[in-house]
């Protein structure tokens, strides 16, 4: 495939990714409104904007890992890759355990302080969120640029497409069924989907994964923990001497 070719390939499936990816992200919230109204709707906006806070540095996080990526496959090592993305996915999962937890006590503070009381309702549903972006939809971002490294933009399009059809699908069925939970659960359990099918393309395609273990999770957050301790003693132990 000549590079103009390879260019066009590329936008293409960028611009569908885009496109199905922006309106599954905001089909829960519409429908919210249009089958049970703008109240719950307003609680679900404010829950999935604080929600961000878990998106951000993962998103960030995972750009600094692509450059490295494409290295390690523009030297024939695609499984070195994948191993690559498994370990320093843990490690990040590993730091959002009591990031999670931050998140979770002042970003549920937040809400009230600058929303008021009549939000509170919303914070059950940034929780949710919260932990699904913690612990999920970092595999998701993770596939995204493990295909684009190895060549084939093609299977994050057809995965955002199928989960995007999926979350339309879940999340007018649960709102109608469970209401507004049901808003907030439609996305979480796409993308649990997607994680499986992640599982198996992967396994299928280049005979590997990017999914640690939680107990090889909870072993770097010891040593993370051990890091920092260390480092607190080495800054300010001088202070309490």
């Amino acid at each position: 495939m000549c590079s103009s070719d390879l260019y066009i390939e590329y936008a293409t499936n960028g611009v569908l990714r885009e496109l199905f990816g922006t309106i599954s992200s905001r089909a829960y919230i519409l429908l919210t409104a249009g089958l049970i109204g703008y109240a719950e709707s307003a609680l679900l906006g404010i829950a999935s904007r604080y929600a961000n806070l878990i998106f951000l540095p993962n998103s960030a996080y995972q750009g600094l890992l692509y450059p490295k990526a494409c290295e390690m496959v523009s030297n024939g090592s695609v499984s070195i890759m994948l191993n690559y993305y498994r370990r320093a996915i843990s490690w990040m999962q590993a730091g959002f355990i009591p990031y999670v937890f931050i998140l979770l006590t002042f970003g549920s503070a937040g809400i009230i302080l600058l929303h008021g009381k009549e939000f509170m309702a919303s914070i059950p549903f940034f929780a949710a969120l919260i932990l699904a972006g913690a612990f999920i939809t970092p595999y998701g971002n993770a596939f995204g640029s493990v295909c684009q490294a190895a060549g084939r933009p093609d299977l994050v399009t057809k995965l955002v497409l199928m989960n995007s059809i999926l979350n339309l699908f879940l999340s007018y069925t649960f709102i109608v069924y469970f209401g507004i939970w049901g808003a907030v659960v439609a996305p979480i359990l796409t993308d649990f989907v997607g994680l499986v099918v992640i599982q198996i393309v992967l396994r299928k395609v280049y005979s590997g994964n990017i999914i640690e273990s939680y107990s090889n999770i909870f072993s770097r957050l010891k040593i993370l923990i051990h890091l920092i301790q260390k480092l607190g003693k080495s800054k300010f132990g001088g202070l309490f001497s």
